[in-house]
Parts: C-alpha cells; structure tokens; sequence
C-alpha cells in the first residue's frame, strides 16, 4: 500500500493481517513454523523494499511474538488487554516508527469478546509559508 504522500524515511506500507488461534486448538500450526514463515516474509520485503513501514495486527493469542520482534527489527506496540485481562490482539511495527499514535481501544463489535483496536496516523498539518 503506498498513499500519495510518504516521508522519505518510508518507501512502502506493507499491512499484514495475522490469526493464530492459540496453541491448544487443533487448527493451531505449530509455533516455530508460524514464527519462521512471519519472520521470512518481513526479510523478503525488507530486501524488496528499500525502507518499508511494517504494521502487521491480528489476534495473536499466545503465538511468542518477541521472536518475531527480535528477529525483524519490530515492536509489539498494544500495551492494554484486549479481551478480558489479556493483550491477545497486537500491532508489530518498525521500532523506529513515529508516524502514528499510540493505539487506543475501542468498544467490541457485535458479539466479539474482543476490544476493538485503533492505530491512527499523527496528523501533520501543513505549515503556510509566506513570501
């Protein structure tokens, strides 16, 4: 995803959306094959990518995120629960990004038993120079 306008610190967004149903559900692959195929396709894009913005969420439940983090140059950046007193749904992010806010939940959605999570961009308003 690239917008019209991007600083020259970031050459692409790439938006990754990412369901792990926890390690006790039959659906569940197997951690260090999740971690492994995450982490593989962040160093494919970095290489295919000069300086991309990394923001990749989703329900994460108990997948070991601090491997991805550490391998990829990444941050887990959600630091309140999302569904109870759990933090299960997450935001993995360049360490070096600040060009949104901190996130900030919101009510649920229908019947979710999840919180709602928003990560909006800082707005920067144009100064107007004058001649």
């Amino acid at each position: 995803m690239r917008p019209k306008w991007l600083p020259r610190s970031i050459s692409n967004i790439i938006i990754a959306g990412v369901y792990y149903p926890g390690s006790n559900s039959v659906y569940a692959p197997n951690q260090d094959d999740i971690i492994l195929h995450i982490t593989e396709n962040v160093h494919h894009l970095y290489k295919k990518y000069a300086k991309p913005l990394f923001i990749i969420m989703g329900d994460y439940n108990d997948l070991k995120v601090d491997e991805i983090c550490d391998a990829c140059h990444l941050k887990q950046i959600v630091k309140v629960p999302t569904r109870k007193k759990a933090t299960l749904d997450l935001i993995l992010t360049n360490k070096n990004n600040s060009l949104y806010n901190n996130p900030i939940t919101l009510p649920s959605i229908g019947g979710s038993d999840h919180l709602c999570v928003l990560y909006q961009p800082i707005e920067h308003t144009n100064l107007k120079t004058t001649k």
